[in-house]
């Protein structure tokens, strides 16, 4: 048996939490310039499953705070966060809505920054915030 052939690698991924299919798309093309895989999902209950399912290869989790339709599940986001500790989470709102950012705090979220200062500074937050992943 040949043990010197190629195995499957795996891409680093981000889960984001994100409901804005344009800037999805931003994302998207932003996650593929650095690398990583982006598994866009709409609701905290999609960010759980997606760790559930391949945690080890999750570089980061970016939380979209500009919900409005629905507001995010703090508490089991929180549960989420708790649960898997080495997985770094970057969350980006509104500067102005103080309960949503007070919320998000108290989640434990890594770091919580303005719409402006991601949208600005986006591939800088991602490497800085995002873990490495050993690929195979």
């Amino acid at each position: 048996m040949d043990t010197n052939l190629p195995t499957e690698t795996q891409t680093p991924r981000i889960v984001a939490l994100n409901r804005d299919v344009f800037f999805g798309v931003k994302l998207s093309n932003l996650a593929k310039a650095l690398g990583y895989d982006l598994a866009l999902v709409p609701n905290v209950a999609a960010v759980d499953a997606a760790l559930t399912e391949s945690a080890e290869a999750v570089a980061l989790v970016i939380i979209d705070m500009n919900v409005l339709d629905e507001s995010i599940d703090w508490s089991a986001l929180a549960a989420i966060i708790g649960a898997n500790p080495a997985i770094p989470t970057l969350g980006f709102g509104s500067h102005t809505d103080v309960d949503s950012r007070r919320a998000a705090k108290g989640t434990g979220l890594t770091r919580i920054v303005s719409n402006g200062d991601f949208h600005r500074n986006a591939p800088d937050l991602v490497q800085r915030y995002a873990r490495a992943i050993e690929t195979t």
